[in-house]
């Protein structure tokens, strides 16, 4: 009998093909895949189930077993089914970029991009802002230490130690001036525990690119480590999956109710709506994208 997990799915055009995914959106993949595979019995086994012979579609259900290697493999099928349907958009080099609009696309469309990809770890970013100061105090320690073993061994002037002490106090200054206890703040506000993912892909020409937020803990390792591993940007020939945003660039006004109190929070609701837009949606040729997947082919 066919594997429950692959029953009504060609893997034949994924056959030999490897994949080491980087980020992962399983729930969405798992509701999806629910959607697509109308074989599948998604009713936990019991008694009764076992008696009448019923097999239990595990995919449908978090264990404490799930394993990246088995939502790999559903990922797998689920981007099989969509090419089988002709339902995923690819855009790479040799797309053309001539046509180009704010409504190329249609809200909810699939589309693969393949290019470069800058991922940008806000809440580890406003950590190691916090931390800033610190590390600075530390690095200028360090710098000052070295500077005054090269002064006693007469290899500078104590004219040009003074100097780098003022440019270090100046330096901690421009900092403090920051403010960056407010600064972290609003970015935790604005991008709360998301990670923001821009991809260009091969082959753009006046600044096409995709934006989207990721959510943490999709990526198979820290984005810090993928910094760390790559960069901020990463030029690996990567693809990113995901669904299209189609918005109103004009946003709907107030519907009131009538209610005073009511039709009061519903302003102050637009009003940070229109702030949270302003900082986090791209604007065209910047288009707004929902990462599924971020894989690369090995």
């Amino acid at each position: 009998m066919q594997s429950l997990w692959l029953r009504g799915i060609d893997m034949t055009e994924s056959a030999g093909v490897l994949r080491d995914i980087i980020y992962l959106d399983f729930e969405r993949v798992r509701g999806m895949t629910a959607q697509l595979d109308h074989t599948a019995n998604p009713i936990p086994s019991n008694k009764l189930s076992l008696l009448s012979g019923h097999e239990t579609d595990h995919r449908f259900y978090k264990t404490e077993g799930e394993t990246r290697s088995l939502q790999a493999m559903v990922f797998t099928a689920l981007e099989g089914a969509l090419r089988q349907k002709g339902a995923i958009t690819d855009v790479a080099e040799a797309f053309d970029y001539s046509l180009w609009q704010p409504d190329l696309f249609k809200d909810g469309q699939f589309v693969a991009v393949r290019g470069m990809v800058r991922i940008l770890d806000y809440p580890w970013l406003a950590s190691v802002m916090e931390t800033m100061p610190k590390m600075l105090k530390v690095t200028q320690r360090t710098e000052l230490s070295a500077l005054k073993q090269r002064r006693e061994q007469q290899q500078i002037t104590q004219q040009e130690l003074d100097e780098k002490v003022k440019e270090h106090q100046k330096q901690l200054r421009d900092l403090e001036n920051w403010k960056m206890d407010e600064l972290t703040d609003v970015v935790r506000e604005l991008y709360g525990a998301s990670v923001r993912i821009k991809v260009v892909p091969a082959g753009s020409q006046r600044g096409e690119m995709f934006v989207g937020s990721c959510q943490p803990a999709g990526f198979s390792e820290s984005p810090a480590v993928l910094s760390q591993k790559y960069g901020c940007d990463v030029t690996a020939n990567w693809v990113v999956l995901g669904l299209m945003n189609v918005t109103a660039e004009t946003g709907t006004p107030a519907m009131p109710t009538g209610n005073a109190v009511e039709d009061m929070f519903e302003r102050l609701a637009l009003a940070v709506n229109r702030i949270h837009r302003v900082a986090s949606a791209p604007v065209f040729p910047g288009l707004s994208l929902t990462p599924i997947a971020v894989y690369r082919d090995i």
